[in-house]
């Protein structure tokens, strides 16, 4: 585990997973949720997938969306803890409440299960400027139910000291397959891979971030959106959540490669 400026975080993470709890049961909305308007500086750093393929049901059963003024992806971690982005939820200093979650479909137009949330907890030193330490933990009002093969969450690392460079991995979020497209009802997904240590620091020269706190993704594939989307390592059946959609500049554009938050920095 790691110590030192990420030990809160490190322990919430513990506590309110260790606190979960499945005997109550999730409203079932039936009518379309359809997101307002994309709040500026909040979610539209990143906005839609780039250079992916539609999903098929039950392939993420763990992906989540929160929508309010605002549309973010998030990755379930137990009955009642989601995993996303600290930007998700914070805006110039100040927590972001007008929010549901919803999951369990492929649709964002039409979750088959939505809930309020009751406590959000963002990482203590994520910076908004810098975007270094851009997760937080949300935790749901109504917890899930029961697990099945289209609501089943993901697993942390099992290892702080994982890497997972080279290895290939999944992004995935409402986005849409092409960067002129405004479609948020299909979720997509693709394969990538981590960049290197290079690559990474020529990314965020121009910020004062981490590269050990960072993924970065290849050129033409971009989660150019879903803020807060899950970055998954799929083995058979098992799936871990290495990554969270972050920040990165234009979408699939050219020595721009996407950025996401390292999870093993914070487990």
């Amino acid at each position: 585990m790691t110590l030192g400026r990420h030990n809160y975080f490190v322990w919430s993470i513990l506590l309110v997973l260790g606190l979960s709890s499945t005997c109550n049961a999730v409203p079932n909305s039936n009518g379309r949720r359809a997101p307002l308007a994309l709040q500026k500086n909040v979610v539209s750093k990143v906005s839609k997938i780039v250079g992916g393929y539609p999903a098929s049901v039950g392939e993420l059963p763990w992906q989540v969306a929160l929508y309010g003024e605002y549309v973010c992806g998030g990755t379930l971690l137990s009955s009642d803890v989601v995993l996303t982005a600290a930007h998700c939820v914070i805006a110039g200093g100040q927590l972001i409440t007008g929010f549901k979650v919803g999951y369990g479909g492929l649709s964002l137009l039409n979750l088959p299960f939505e809930t309020d949330h009751k406590q959000v907890i963002p990482h203590p030193h994520y910076n908004e400027y810098t975007m270094d330490n851009d997760i937080a933990l949300v935790i749901l009002a109504s917890p899930v139910k029961q697990f099945t093969n289209l609501v089943l969450p993901a697993n942390l690392p099992y290892n702080s000291s994982e890497e997972y460079e080279g290895e290939e991995v999944t992004a995935s979020g409402w986005g849409t397959l092409y960067s002129d497209s405004d479609s948020l009802n299909s979720k997509t997904s693709r394969t990538i891979e981590d960049g290197c240590e290079a690559e990474c620091v020529a990314c965020v020269r121009d910020r004062d971030i981490s590269c050990s706190d960072t993924f970065k993704y290849p050129l033409k594939r971009d989660a150019c959106g879903d803020s807060g989307g899950p970055l998954v390592k799929i083995i058979g059946d098992y799936s871990v959540i290495v990554g969270v959609t972050s920040w990165g500049n234009g979408c699939a554009a050219q020595g721009y490669p996407g950025v996401y938050t390292r999870v093993t920095e914070s487990v």
